[in-house]
């Protein structure tokens, strides 16, 4: 007993360490199996959107002061976002379901999806979802923030 007690470690326990608490188990069954297909069949176009999220709050313009002019921004594209980087050309049209959360299910061109990312990505709104570790976090917060981006505002909720 005194051999086990010494060869575990006292520190560990299941109600939390220090303050910090271990998550609790969540019923998070991952990503559908068809999303998952889809994804593996676009990967280059999922690659592609991953970039957006995770590096298009680089390029937004949040900036209300506007300490730099709109042409030092445009030289400021960054490569990650640049479609031909993932062998995608503007013709070729893409089904955006699974790959991206907006109402129409219709397949869009290289180049309508490029216009599309880059308003919702790196447009006067963006977010930066490459810090969360938790999948399921991360795909319920792109979700909502691209169905809410989706959604025009009504004039009284724009004041």
């Amino acid at each position: 007993m005194l051999g086990r007690l010494l060869l575990s470690r006292g520190y560990h326990s299941t109600k939390g360490v220090f303050g910090n608490r271990p998550r609790p188990n969540s019923r998070y069954e991952g990503i559908s199996a068809a999303v998952l297909e889809k994804r593996n069949t676009n990967s280059n176009v999922y690659r592609w959107v991953e970039a957006y999220r995770t590096h298009g709050h680089r390029i937004a313009t949040i900036d209300p002061v506007k300490f730099q002019s709109s042409e030092a921004q445009n030289f400021n594209q960054l490569p990650e976002l640049q479609y031909a980087r993932y062998g995608l050309t503007p013709a070729v049209r893409i089904d955006t379901t699974g790959l991206i959360n907006v109402p129409q299910h219709q397949a869009l061109s290289v180049a309508e999806l490029d216009q599309l990312l880059a308003r919702m990505y790196c447009g006067t709104c963006s977010i930066e979802l490459g810090f969360i570790e938790s999948e399921e976090e991360r795909e319920w917060l792109a979700g909502r923030y691209e169905q809410l981006f989706q959604q025009e505002p009504t004039p009284s909720e724009r004041r």
